[in-house]
């Protein structure tokens, strides 16, 4: 994550760093040619070919410095997109999450409220069924004595 980032911001900086340092070589090196030019004038005849292997060689460094600079740009973006998708996922499951939490909570006094109200009628039931009980035996107590008459 973060470690990564500083890491990969770390390794541009350096080849950036490089890069820099290569194109201030380069320009120093043109401008000795171009001062011992200046110097030997046009009559001089000499062989500039190590030179100019020399300058095709900083040029392919310097080309080479861009490309890897422009490849970890782009692990960077990539790498940035990929914190901020997992960053808005992470969000959206915390608030997800909060919101089922508050939920079960709600579901919880439901439950809690409904097995004190199952409770209550079961005792009520419990006692409607004594006293129904009560009441067949005083119907049977009144109906005894008017059959014995």
């Amino acid at each position: 994550g973060k470690a990564t980032m500083q890491n990969l911001n770390n390794r541009l900086a350096s080849y950036l760093e490089k890069v820099r340092a290569l194109e201030e070589a380069n320009m120093k090196l043109e401008s000795r040619i171009l001062k011992w030019h200046q110097q030997r004038g046009p009559s001089s005849k000499k062989d500039y070919s190590q030179y100019e292997e020399n300058i095709t060689h900083l040029q392919e460094q310097i080309v080479d410095g861009k490309m890897t600079n422009a490849q970890i740009i782009l692990l960077i973006d990539n790498a940035r997109m990929a914190v901020d998708d997992f960053n808005l996922k992470y969000e959206n499951e915390h608030s997800f999450k909060k919101d089922l939490e508050i939920e079960v909570e709600g579901l919880r006094r439901t439950l809690d409220n409904l097995t004190i109200v199952t409770t209550d009628l079961e005792q009520e039931v419990e006692g409607m069924r004594k006293e129904l009980i009560l009441m067949k035996k005083r119907h049977e107590q009144v109906r005894l004595p008017r059959n014995t008459c």
